[in-house]
Protein backbone atom coordinates (compact mmCIF):
# COMPACT_ATOMS: atom_id res chain seq x y z
CA UNK A 1 0.00 0.00 0.00
CA UNK A 2 1.51 3.34 -1.00
CA UNK A 3 1.07 6.83 0.47
CA UNK A 4 -1.48 7.82 -2.18
CA UNK A 5 -3.70 4.80 -1.40
CA UNK A 6 -3.46 5.44 2.34
CA UNK A 7 -4.23 9.13 1.83
CA UNK A 8 -7.28 8.24 -0.31
CA UNK A 9 -8.52 5.78 2.31
CA UNK A 10 -8.14 8.37 5.06
CA UNK A 11 -9.94 10.94 2.89
CA UNK A 12 -12.89 8.59 2.72
CA UNK A 13 -12.61 7.98 6.47
CA UNK A 14 -12.59 11.77 7.07
CA UNK A 15 -15.76 12.24 5.02
CA UNK A 16 -17.48 9.42 6.92
CA UNK A 17 -16.21 10.90 10.20
CA UNK A 18 -17.65 14.32 9.30
CA UNK A 19 -20.99 12.70 8.46
CA UNK A 20 -20.92 10.86 11.81
CA UNK A 21 -20.23 14.10 13.68
CA UNK A 22 -23.10 15.83 11.88
CA UNK A 23 -25.36 12.87 12.67
CA UNK A 24 -24.21 12.95 16.29
CA UNK A 25 -24.96 16.65 16.59
CA UNK A 26 -28.37 16.26 14.99
CA UNK A 27 -29.60 13.13 16.77
CA UNK A 28 -27.85 13.33 20.16
CA UNK A 29 -31.04 14.24 22.03
CA UNK A 30 -33.02 11.37 20.53
CA UNK A 31 -30.18 8.80 20.52
CA UNK A 32 -27.85 9.74 23.42
CA UNK A 33 -25.46 6.81 22.85
CA UNK A 34 -24.28 8.48 19.60
CA UNK A 35 -21.65 10.36 21.61
CA UNK A 36 -19.46 7.23 21.44
CA UNK A 37 -19.17 6.87 17.63
CA UNK A 38 -19.12 10.66 17.33
CA UNK A 39 -16.10 10.82 19.64
CA UNK A 40 -14.35 8.11 17.60
CA UNK A 41 -15.18 10.03 14.41
CA UNK A 42 -13.70 13.23 15.88
CA UNK A 43 -10.53 11.32 16.74
CA UNK A 44 -10.27 9.88 13.21
CA UNK A 45 -10.81 13.31 11.68
CA UNK A 46 -8.29 15.06 13.94
CA UNK A 47 -5.69 12.29 13.65
CA UNK A 48 -5.85 12.02 9.87
CA UNK A 49 -5.85 15.80 9.42
CA UNK A 50 -2.84 16.16 11.70
CA UNK A 51 -0.80 13.30 10.29
CA UNK A 52 -1.34 14.22 6.66
CA UNK A 53 -0.69 17.91 7.28
CA UNK A 54 2.61 17.01 8.95
CA UNK A 55 3.54 14.65 6.11
CA UNK A 56 2.62 17.25 3.52
CA UNK A 57 4.85 19.94 4.98
CA UNK A 58 7.60 17.78 6.56
CA UNK A 59 10.72 19.94 6.92
CA UNK A 60 9.44 22.65 4.60
CA UNK A 61 6.94 24.24 7.01
CA UNK A 62 6.25 27.98 6.97
CA UNK A 63 3.62 29.04 9.53
CA UNK A 64 2.65 32.20 7.65
CA UNK A 65 2.24 30.35 4.37
CA UNK A 66 0.25 27.62 6.15
CA UNK A 67 -2.22 30.15 7.62
CA UNK A 68 -2.43 32.09 4.37
CA UNK A 69 -3.38 28.95 2.45
CA UNK A 70 -5.89 27.96 5.13
CA UNK A 71 -7.60 31.36 5.05
CA UNK A 72 -7.62 31.51 1.26
CA UNK A 73 -9.33 28.11 1.32
CA UNK A 74 -11.79 28.67 4.19
CA UNK A 75 -12.87 32.33 4.09
CA UNK A 76 -14.64 32.08 0.71
CA UNK A 77 -16.47 29.00 2.03
CA UNK A 78 -17.57 30.92 5.12
CA UNK A 79 -18.85 33.75 2.93
CA UNK A 80 -20.78 31.37 0.64
CA UNK A 81 -22.24 29.52 3.64
CA UNK A 82 -23.40 32.80 5.20
CA UNK A 83 -24.97 34.06 1.96
CA UNK A 84 -26.77 30.74 1.46
CA UNK A 85 -27.99 30.71 5.06
CA UNK A 86 -29.12 34.34 4.82
CA UNK A 87 -31.31 33.49 1.83
CA UNK A 88 -32.71 30.40 3.58
CA UNK A 89 -33.37 32.31 6.82
CA UNK A 90 -35.10 35.18 5.03
CA UNK A 91 -37.23 32.68 3.11
CA UNK A 92 -38.13 30.94 6.40
CA UNK A 93 -38.83 34.27 8.14
CA UNK A 94 -36.40 33.34 10.93
CA UNK A 95 -36.24 35.65 13.91
CA UNK A 96 -32.95 37.17 15.01
CA UNK A 97 -31.29 37.55 11.62
CA UNK A 98 -30.47 41.19 12.35
CA UNK A 99 -29.34 40.94 16.00
CA UNK A 100 -25.87 41.71 17.32
CA UNK A 101 -25.40 37.94 17.75
CA UNK A 102 -25.22 37.68 13.97
CA UNK A 103 -21.96 39.67 13.82
CA UNK A 104 -19.71 37.19 15.62
CA UNK A 105 -21.40 34.35 13.74
CA UNK A 106 -20.77 35.94 10.34
CA UNK A 107 -17.07 36.15 11.18
CA UNK A 108 -16.92 32.55 12.39
CA UNK A 109 -16.66 33.57 16.04
CA UNK A 110 -19.97 32.20 17.38
CA UNK A 111 -18.03 29.90 19.70
CA UNK A 112 -17.25 32.95 21.86
CA UNK A 113 -20.96 33.26 22.58
CA UNK A 114 -20.98 29.63 23.73
CA UNK A 115 -17.97 30.15 26.01
CA UNK A 116 -19.56 33.23 27.58
CA UNK A 117 -22.83 31.30 27.98
CA UNK A 118 -24.70 33.86 25.86
CA UNK A 119 -27.66 32.38 24.03
CA UNK A 120 -27.21 32.97 20.32
CA UNK A 121 -30.45 34.69 19.27
CA UNK A 122 -29.31 34.66 15.66
CA UNK A 123 -29.92 31.63 13.45
CA UNK A 124 -26.35 32.05 12.16
CA UNK A 125 -23.35 30.31 13.63
CA UNK A 126 -24.76 27.08 14.99
CA UNK A 127 -22.26 24.31 14.43
CA UNK A 128 -19.46 26.64 13.34
CA UNK A 129 -17.59 26.70 16.67
CA UNK A 130 -14.56 25.13 14.96
CA UNK A 131 -14.00 28.38 13.06
CA UNK A 132 -13.70 30.15 16.41
CA UNK A 133 -11.01 27.70 17.50
CA UNK A 134 -9.22 28.05 14.19
CA UNK A 135 -9.26 31.86 14.28
CA UNK A 136 -8.14 32.04 17.92
CA UNK A 137 -5.30 29.66 17.07
CA UNK A 138 -4.36 31.96 14.16
CA UNK A 139 -4.30 35.02 16.40
CA UNK A 140 -1.92 33.33 18.84
CA UNK A 141 0.71 33.15 16.09
CA UNK A 142 0.46 36.78 14.97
Amino acid sequence: MNFKTISYNFSIAKVLAILMVVTGHYFTKTIPILWIPTTVALFIFAFSSGIFTSLKYRNNFNIKLFWKKKFVRLIPNLIVINIFLFVVFVYQHKAGIFTWHTLPALFGMSGVLNWLKIDNLSPFGYGLWFFTLLFINFYTYF
